[in-house]
């Protein structure tokens, strides 16, 4: 309440919970041995007890579960000292307000699915034969590296057909053309980590464990070769000359698609690098050994459906024969 004062001045008169020259500022009111905020609580029973939204023996601090609610199924615990509550989360999920979510974003590539674990660890549930803590480990060539094709020319992967006639180097060391029988994966549209290897002359960009021709060696994963080792490269697309050449660059890149083109030879030239059709399994000859039936069936009985094989990111029959070699005792040799 304003009063005037004899000399023509004009002094507040507070209500007891407030004070200053205008009234402004809270006061604390008695209460027992101590005082209460005179705004946000009232004494009772020589006891402070605070209104909704406020905490403390005086009521003048946050009430921490009215003003911070906890997340993903965390329950609010008020305690008797600051900041007077917190939050008990699942097992799968931490912070103060459960909001760290080890899946959010999920750090699976390739389409793995997250999920949590307790201590707000996580897994990657990774799709088709896809590895890797983060599904990262793919089997595949991106849909932007390209093929020779018979009286076509050079086509990316993604617009590789069925029976198209590609640029390939037999077991004689010969350039010739073998038709695309199958895809063991075709994905237009995943993102997948890729090694990207230069030479002098070309750069191809594959999976860590897909096969590659080296010289010393002969068919080896790709996250085997070092710089200075030397693979088979077509000098040109419109000549069947091949050499080796050094590795100069290996570097490692993100690229949309998985492609895995399958033909009949069970080798193919992509960006003019000499390249197996196969991956996870350490021998060339093995893998092309394992597909002699699907090749026979092929022969035979021509391809299967386009639903067989340009839908399925994996051809049935290759997902079935990797899972019953890894049941072998000879598997730690052959497969990864």
């Amino acid at each position: 309440t304003c009063v005037l004062l004899e000399n023509n001045q004009a002094q507040c008169l507070c209500t007891p919970v407030f004070r200053g020259l205008t009234c402004n500022q809270f006061s604390y009111v008695p209460c027992g041995d101590a005082t209460c905020h005179g705004t946000q609580g009232h004494c009772v029973a020589n006891s402070c007890i605070c209104k909704t939204g406020f905490a403390g023996p005086r009521c003048d601090s946050t009430d921490f579960c009215a003003t911070f609610p906890c997340l993903n199924g965390g329950t609010c615990v008020r305690t008797n000292e600051e900041p007077y509550g917190g939050c008990s989360c699942p097992a799968e999920f931490s912070g103060p307000t459960c909001s760290n979510d080890p899946c959010s974003p999920s750090p699976c590539l390739n389409g793995g699915y997250c999920v949590r674990k307790a201590d707000n660890q996580f897994y990657c549930q990774c799709r088709n034969r896809n590895k890797g803590v983060y599904c990262e480990q793919v089997e595949c060539f991106p849909s932007d590296a390209t093929v020779d094709v018979l009286n076509i020319g050079k086509v990316p992967l993604s617009s590789l057909q069925i029976g198209s006639q590609v640029r390939i180097i037999n077991e004689e060391d010969q350039v010739s053309y073998s038709p695309i029988i199958a895809f063991l994966h075709r994905e237009l549209d995943g993102q997948a980590l890729y090694k990207r290897v230069r030479t002098r002359s070309s750069t191809i960009e594959l999976s860590s464990r897909h096969l590659i021709n080296q010289r010393k060696d002969g068919f080896v994963w790709a996250e085997t070769l070092n710089k200075g080792d030397e693979i088979r490269v077509l000098l040109s697309t419109h000549a069947n000359e091949t050499q080796w050449e050094e590795v100069v660059e290996i570097t490692d890149v993100h690229k949309q698609g998985l492609m895995a083109p399958l033909t009949e030879q069970g080798t193919i030239v992509v960006n003019n690098v000499h390249a197996s059709c196969y991956a996870l399994v350490k021998s060339h000859k093995v893998a092309h050994f394992a597909l002699a039936p699907y090749r026979l069936y092929h022969r035979l009985f021509g391809q299967l459906s386009d639903t067989d094989l340009m839908t399925k990111p994996i051809l049935s029959y290759a997902s079935t024969l990797l899972h019953f070699f890894k049941n072998l005792p000879i598997a730690k040799d052959l497969i990864f």
